[in-house]
This record gives C-alpha cells, structure tokens and sequence, in this order.
C-alpha cells in the first residue's frame, strides 16, 4: 500500500483541494485498479482532513448523523467442542442482543448441533445469526433449513458461494430468515446485482473492500432504493478504519441488524488511544484518536506527541485529551467539533 500510495496516488492528489474529495477519488479510480483497501485509505484520510479543517465530525461530510451510537452485535467463534463455543456465547449474552455464530468448517449436522446448544444455552431472547462463509453447498442449505427456523436463526450471511447466487435468489422469497450477502459484495457493483436480482435481504457493507466510506454510502443508497437492508461489517481494519466505520453507521437512515464495528478486538495491541467500549449493546458513533501516528500496528507508544511534520494526515498522537484537536475522526469530549453526543438521537 505505501508503494501504491507513493507512486500513485501522490501524483494525483498532491496540491489539489481535499475538499473536492468526489473529483479527486474519481481520478484516483483511474490510476488505481483493483486496490480498494488503498482506495479506501485515502478516503478516509482526505475526510479526516476536511473535517479537522472546517472543525466537524465525518458524519457531517456524509451528510449528517442518524443516531448518536450504533447497535453491535458479539461474536462466538467457530470451536469443535460445542461447550467452549457456549461459553464464549454466555459470556457475550449480558452485553449483547445479537451474537454471530459461524458455521461450515464440519459436518452440517454437527454444526447444527453445535448452534442448538448455544441457543439453549442462552435463551430465546437472545437473538442469533450465523455466518457460513460460501462454505454450504444449495443441497446443504436445503438439508438445514428446517433445523435453522427450529433453532430460531434469524439471519444467514453468505450461506452460499456468489457461483450459486441464482439458486439462493429462489429461495430468498420463501424463506423466514433474512440472507446477508458479504463475499458476494466486493465492488459497488457486486452489490447492485445482488439488489437487482434480490439474492439476498441484507448487504454487509465493508467499507475498507469496497474501496471507501463514499462508495460504501453510494452502495448503501442503492440498497436503500431497492428495499434491501444493510449492515456495516468489519474485516481486519485498526482503530482508524473501525472509526470510519462508526461515522459510516451515523450517516445511514436506517441499519436492519447490528453492525460489527470491532476489528480492533482482534488485535493484542492498538494503534488508538481510545479502546473500545460496548455500553447495553452499543457503541458510540465516536472515533478514536490514533497513538502511535508513524508507527508500525501492533507497537507501543511512548505517550509523547511527535512534532507534526508537513503532509501529515490523519489524528495525531495524543496524550489525554488534546482540545486542540477538532472534527474529523477524533473525538474529545471535552472539545467543541469533534464528535460530540447527538442528543441522544438513535434510529434502529
């Protein structure tokens, strides 16, 4: 990614107005092929930016905040042994509505069975879905359709590969459980086929594959329109890119199930000052500040702030609370322009 963004996309953006992001990211389209998490970076960067200049938070940029925090859901990882997945699940049952489950990697009856045990562990008041990863063949998810209305699944994301998109589209409109595509949805126009051809109910928007929070706003309106829900989902991304996706989730109308703003938690180290923090199932549509500015991820911090160097981008290391610091993807609470609470507004 450095080597694309020297070579690349400096050429490009170097001395033209970040507030002009739409121009830029189209010639940006132009020299960039097939590098969205780069694309992407950039995004997020040009509207760090502009929001720190005019002293406004992202959301604002993507036309303003629906709700001040965002529903989240937890995540019980796939185990052989069906107690241990029980138990990260009541672990996870307090602090959150939904868990996501995973399945595929065994026999469709032991994975089921893995699920029942999970669901009788935890009640019916919790609500669960499941994440299959392409990895069931249309006979499989035939074989385990009874099981999953009988277990209470409320939701299966990518249950099929995007090769069987059209057997999925046939059952979509018969089934009781919503279908979330993810690996089907690798471009903005991955997803309009999905919404056009209705093989799934729900889009999981990954903002860093799409190549950006902007075309992961353009997405989510072509959802929108055609009456499909839509999700943020989260990869691998640090606490910067997890940010985006929290201003992401303020600026849509409407999210039909929790998103997944987490990728920090799969790291043992943060390069954001801020950790994250699930409050009854939510997280606040706020952003951390980066640590470790011009570090590697993964590494420590001194706790001192380097001096800003020209061409600088992005949150600057911060110790305790910098009320210099406004808009953009920061947040202090303390400091009029970042992001502040919204008044308590929250749209499901």
């Amino acid at each position: 990614m450095v080597e694309l963004v020297e070579e690349r996309v400096a050429p490009v953006l170097v001395g033209r107005d970040p507030e002009h992001r739409l121009p830029l990211l189209h010639d940006l389209a132009r020299v960039l092929k097939s590098a969205p998490f780069t694309t992407a970076a950039v995004d997020t960067a040009v509207l760090d930016l502009v929001g720190r200049a005019l002293g406004v938070p992202v959301h604002t940029l993507l036309g303003g905040a629906f709700r001040d925090r965002t529903e989240v859901h937890g995540s019980v990882g796939w185990d052989e042994d069906a107690g241990k997945m029980v138990e990260t699940a009541l672990s996870q049952r307090e602090t959150y509505r939904w868990l996501m489950l995973y399945a595929g990697r065994d026999d469709i009856d032991a994975d089921l069975d893995r699920l029942q045990a999970v669901r009788d562990a935890v009640g019916p008041d919790v609500r669960l879905f499941v994440d299959i990863n392409t990895l069931w063949t249309p006979s499989d998810l035939v074989r385990a359709l009874p099981r999953i209305e009988e277990i209470g699944l409320c939701m299966l994301e990518q249950p099929l590969p995007p090769t069987a998109a059209a057997f999925q589209r046939e059952l979509v409109g018969s089934l009781r459980v919503d279908i979330a595509a993810d690996e089907a949805v690798r471009t903005v126009a991955d997803e309009a086929d999905v919404v056009r051809e209705r093989s799934a109910t729900v889009i999981n928007l990954g903002h860093c594959k799409l190549g950006g929070p902007t075309a992961a706003l353009h997405a989510a309106r072509i959802a929108e329109g055609g009456g499909v829900g839509v999700m943020v989902g989260s990869v691998i991304e640090t606490g910067i890119a997890t940010a985006m996706g929290l201003h992401l989730a303020a600026a849509l109308p409407r999210l039909s199930h929790p998103s997944y703003p987490m990728g920090p938690l799969k790291y043992r180290r943060q390069i954001t000052e801020e950790q994250i923090e699930v409050v009854d199932g939510h997280r606040r549509a706020a952003g951390p500040r980066a640590r470790c500015h011009r570090r590697r991820s993964g590494t420590a911090s001194s706790g001192r702030s380097p001096p800003r160097r020209p061409g600088d981008v992005g949150p600057r290391p911060a110790r305790g609370h910098e009320r210099g610091v406004r808009g953009g993807l920061a947040v202090d609470a303390e400091a009029p322009g970042g992001l502040e609470p919204l008044s308590g507004r929250s749209v499901a």
